[in-house]
């Protein structure tokens, strides 16, 4: 870098040489095309939800689904994806609002132990088996 230039957020991840070490990253509101690329189909429920973009292409969705009398929270990730990184631990906060604006009833599916765990920690409670309730 030359001394009259200066460094920004944005171009942090750029070598001396002009390629990226890292990917450019986004999280913002996801919309019917970031769905359906992310899940390779259209999604049949009204969404609220978040994005996280990866070089233009989701990585990651969360938020909420209503499905039939009541809404449905998920948080998928592409395989690889570390889910603890900042991007993805904000994007699902931002997510949990819709959770918690919600005027159904929410419910959760856990898929694994530790997505049991996760939900236990944001705030749902055991409700049957490996699904959970949110209570407004």
């Amino acid at each position: 870098m030359y001394e009259s230039e200066s460094a920004t957020a944005s171009d942090s991840y750029i070598r001396g040489d002009g390629h990226r070490d890292a990917p450019e990253i986004e999280r913002r509101y996801a919309t019917k095309a970031d769905l359906e690329r992310f899940y390779g189909e259209p999604i049949p429920w009204t969404v609220r939800a978040m994005v996280v973009t990866e070089d233009g292409f989701p990585k990651a969705v969360m938020g909420v689904a209503r499905h039939y009398t009541m809404a449905r929270a998920f948080f998928d990730y592409d395989e690889g994806v570390n889910i603890d990184s900042v991007p993805y631990k904000r994007a699902l906060v931002e997510g949990l609002k819709f959770v918690r604006e919600s005027k159904l009833t929410v419910y959760a599916h856990a898929e694994h132990e530790t997505g049991a765990k996760l939900l236990e920690r944001l705030g749902f409670e055991p409700w049957y088996e490996d699904f959970y309730l949110w209570h407004n």
